[in-house]
């Protein structure tokens, strides 16, 4: 399995309706904002500002293991 086959990324506008409601859901304040959820919806981590490759990696292995 790819690290693509274990990702899935959803871009969201938070300056439109639904991404205004979004934001207020999730505690959205600063952008960019980086949400990473497990398979049950649950919040892993966040990241605001520019992603680490190395931490997107690591927690994509931890919580979608081969």
């Amino acid at each position: 399995m790819t690290q693509q086959d274990k990702l899935r990324i959803i871009r969201v506008n938070v300056h439109d309706t639904v991404g205004k409601l979004l934001a207020i859901e999730y505690r959205v304040t600063n952008v960019p904002v980086f949400i990473f959820f497990d398979n049950q919806s649950n919040e892993i981590w966040r990241s605001v500002g520019q992603l680490d490759y190395d931490q997107v990696v690591s927690s994509t292995d931890a919580y979608n293991p081969d």
